[in-house]
């Protein structure tokens, strides 16, 4: 997770709804859910002082995705890695 000027967000809330599984951001702005069952998510992204974000995902065995979601204040996620 990044802001518009590439630098890291630490501490970022992460969940797939349909799991309830959650995470957080690390201090390079990485997050990593593992052991997901191939197919279609929801990821819920909340960064504080804004309205949570989501987007559905599609999870493919043994494949990195990198999701960007546009946010107010420039925010975006990147890099992300779910794995099946």
């Amino acid at each position: 997770m990044a802001d518009k000027q590439g630098r890291a967000l630490p501490e970022v809330n992460v969940r797939l709804v349909e799991t309830g599984a959650t995470t957080r951001t690390d201090a390079d702005g990485r997050f990593a859910l593992d052991d997901l069952a191939p197919g279609r998510y929801t990821l819920e992204v909340t960064i504080e002082g804004q309205q949570p974000i989501t987007q559905t995902v599609e999870v493919k065995p043994n494949e990195a995705l990198e999701i960007r979601l546009p946010v107010a204040g420039g925010y975006a996620l990147a890099d992300v890695v779910i794995t099946a």
